[in-house]
């Protein structure tokens, strides 16, 4: 009795002098209330079932148990119902990792799994090779494997998908069984529920897409894209509006900017195409190439600000162009072997008689006007070129005729002539 007074007595001593409690060392660590020291021999906390742990009435913050159903130390947040995991996880696979309040809580046999964060893979069943970092990272997967998610809520509600990547707040966030998708930056394919083999790199990239075989790169390329598959987007915006269009490639700023359901078009530069909604088969590449009406298929534009005015036609340059030339003349298609229903019916006299030759220069200015009438205001504006763009190409003195007046003569004599092209639409 003695003995048990003089160890209680010199212990009171020693915790009003020091403050600190030394186990196994008679030199406690300044930092610490309690040193507990050994090399033989582990600290052993009180060990309880998850039922048992949530018996507990009113547990202080930080209270510290070890969950023989999880298989992990807990630590209380100071939130009822909120317990830290440090450790491996419910299963009994050695090569989980959890640490987080709740990550892969419900995890079976699955391994090779990683979870950091707040419920990160918290259904977890029997996927493997999953990694989670983040507040709700791959929460609700169960038995899909490869996965990587990055950041809050990525891949969120993926249940069964794998193969995915996933890194930026809400990316993937709503894929569910959909597999091989990559989503770099916030909200990317955010929408995205079983659509596969999609890239989008950039915040809003593919945001609401459904389909699959797209790319996209760049804020809120492919934005809009549901149904549509195939399609190539690279820049900002670059084909936003896309719904249900599929195999266009747009390379660009805002390239392809309107397009919806238009196929198989192909834009390069800044606005390429900008204009285009449901036309297909078009080929846009220069800076502001583009069509003056929407439905054109068939229509190509080459070089800064062509335009293409009606479908199955080329277009090189702008109004500002004052010659096109090369080594070599234009080469015409003509053999003999091809050209049927030869008829020698050509009032050719008769037809020159009433033409008449003139000089003339081309106010290449109001041809743009009428080229971009169809199109808002604002496209107009920022298409149109200055004075003094347009002067080289204005001052050129030509010969030739005039188009209506060729067009009369040909009538007047009975002359089916094609040597006039007709509008097709009142932009042609």
């Amino acid at each position: 009795m003695k003995k048990t007074i003089l160890i209680l007595t010199l212990l009171c001593a020693a915790t009003i002098t020091q403050a600190q409690v030394g186990i196994g060392t008679t030199s406690p660590a300044t930092s610490s209330i309690l040193d507990v020291t050994s090399t033989t021999k582990g600290l052993l906390t009180p060990r309880m079932t998850t039922a048992q742990r949530d018996a507990i009435s009113l547990p202080d913050t930080g209270l510290q148990i070890y969950n023989t159903d999880n298989r992990a130390i807990e630590t209380f947040t100071g939130t009822t119902g909120e317990w830290f995991t440090l450790g491996r996880g419910k299963g009994a696979v050695v090569s989980n990792t959890a640490v987080g309040v709740q990550a892969l809580y419900s995890n079976t046999s699955g391994y090779r799994n990683t979870a950091n964060g707040y419920a990160a893979l918290y259904d977890n069943t029997t996927g493997n090779y999953n990694t989670a970092n983040g507040y709700y990272a791959l929460v609700n997967n169960t038995t899909g494997s490869s996965n990587t998610a990055a950041g809050y809520g990525a891949l969120q509600n993926n249940t069964t998908g794998s193969s995915n990547t996933a890194a930026g707040y809400g990316a993937l966030q709503n894929n569910t069984t959909a597999a091989n998708n990559t989503a770099n930056g916030y909200g990317a394919l955010q929408n995205n529920t079983t659509g596969t083999y999609n890239t989008a790199n950039g915040s809003h990239a593919l945001l609401n897409n459904t389909s699959s075989y797209n790319t996209a790169n760049g804020y809120a390329a492919l934005y809009n894209n549901t149904a549509g598959y195939g399609n190539t987007a690279n820049g900002y915006q670059a084909l936003k509006s896309n719904i249900t269009g599929r195999d266009n490639t747009a390379n660009g700023h805002q390239s392809l900017l309107s397009n919806t359901s238009g196929h198989s078009n192909t834009a390069n530069g800044y606005k390429a195409l900008h204009f285009n909604t449901t036309g297909y088969w078009n080929t846009a590449i220069g800076y502001q190439a583009n069509v003056s009406l929407n439905n054109l298929f068939n229509a190509t534009a080459i070089g800064l600000g062509a335009m293409v005015t009606a479908s199955n036609r080329v277009r090189i340059g702008n109004g500002s162009v004052a010659r096109i030339g090369g080594q070599v003349g234009w080469s015409t298609l003509s053999d003999g072997r091809i050209k049927e229903n030869v008829q020698e019916a050509v009032p050719g006299l008769s037809f020159i008689a009433e033409l008449r030759p003139v000089t003339y220069t081309l106010n290449t200015r109001k041809q743009d006007a009428i080229n971009m009438q169809a199109m808002p205001d604002s496209i107009q504006d920022e298409r149109m070129l200055s004075d003094d763009e347009y002067l080289a190409s204005s001052s050129i003195v030509r010969t030739g005729f005039i188009a209506q007046e060729v067009e009369a003569a040909a009538q007047k004599v009975g002359f089916d002539f094609d040597g006039v092209s007709t509008p097709q639409n009142e932009t042609d």
